[in-house]
């Protein structure tokens, strides 16, 4: 099992091509991190299939579509239905790692039953429920000071920092709250029964 280190191996797709034909001799499973766009192009996921390509990370981010606006990926709502793509992948065989951030600022307590219900109805071989982190020097981060919404201005220097505290106030729920959710749901989809059920 070989893991291409890229933020988006299908970014280019032409070259993901090549490099599926280069790979195929070889007889390897391989994995790496794409988008969705890949749903398109049936030349393209025909031969990852052939290449060996069993997983790939998928970053869904949010299903709020508010949330994807303010990520500027609003791109993501207007390629189309979501679950035929999801479908069209798993059908060349491919199975998806599917990533989500909660935090940002239409993320409600039912944002966290939506995401962990869409996992599960497609069967993700693994979801990630993670809380958004607004690292410095990033635009969210700059958002945040401004709406004086950052707990610690430099949170990541606290000594004893862990992941899971949350570092600034969401906006629908506490800190806690947002932490303990996304805690929970990674407890649901983890569950002897729900991995089961995949």
């Amino acid at each position: 099992y070989i893991f291409f280190v890229d933020d988006n191996i299908i970014a280019d797709q032409e070259h993901a091509i090549e490099l599926c034909k280069a790979v195929q001799p070889l007889h390897i499973h391989w994995a790496s991190q794409g988008t969705l766009t890949l749903a398109k192009n049936r030349d393209l996921l025909q031969w990852l299939g052939k290449s060996g390509c069993r997983l790939l990370l998928i970053g869904f981010e949010s299903l709020e579509k508010q949330n994807l606006q303010q990520m500027k990926k609003a791109w993501t709502i207007n390629m189309g239905n979501v679950d035929e793509f999801v479908q069209t992948i798993h059908a060349a065989g491919i199975s998806i790692y599917a990533t989500f951030v909660f935090g940002y600022d239409h993320d409600t307590p039912v944002s966290f039953t939506k995401a962990l219900e869409f996992s599960m109805r497609h069967r993700f071989f693994f979801a990630a429920f993670n809380h958004l982190l607004p690292l410095p020097g990033t635009a969210v981060y700059e958002r945040l000071r401004r709406e004086n919404r950052l707990i610690d201005e430099t949170w990541w220097l606290e000594p004893g920092y862990t992941y899971g505290r949350i570092p600034f106030w969401p906006k629908h729920m506490s800190p806690e709250e947002l932490s303990d959710r996304c805690a929970e749901a990674r407890r649901e989809f983890f569950r002897y029964s729900s991995i089961w059920k995949r």
